[in-house]
């Protein structure tokens, strides 16, 4: 399944908000206060998904043994779709990022 790009004629203060989503817990601000911002809500739910994924990255460290390797490769997916997520906010676009994207559709 291709990924879907939806190009959004937003103004700067919304891709601004957007790009909130992929900072880490700050992804809280535009999912509670801009629920009704059809762009910054994609990029929120995304943003949740990534946050989920920081979370279990730092509860791995207290796995033994496999427990770093698992820290590093999921704050590498999550840097790594972090920084597309910001891109595509700033851009104004709502790319749906591989993976992520269709979990935040389901889940969220």
């Amino acid at each position: 399944m291709a990924a879907k790009v939806i190009v959004v004629d937003s103004q700067w203060p919304s891709r601004f908000r957007a790009m909130l989503s992929y900072l880490g817990i700050a992804v809280f601000i535009p999912l509670f206060f801009y629920r009704n911002d059809k762009f910054i809500y994609f990029h929120a739910r995304q943003g949740l998904v990534l946050w989920v994924i920081t979370v279990t990255a730092v509860a791995s460290l207290f796995l033994p043994g496999p427990g770093k390797f698992l820290f590093v490769v999921l704050m590498a997916i999550y840097a790594i779709a972090g920084a597309v997520g910001i891109i595509t906010a700033l851009s104004g676009s709502a790319w749906e990022l591989p993976i992520i994207g269709p979990i935040a559709r389901r889940y969220f």
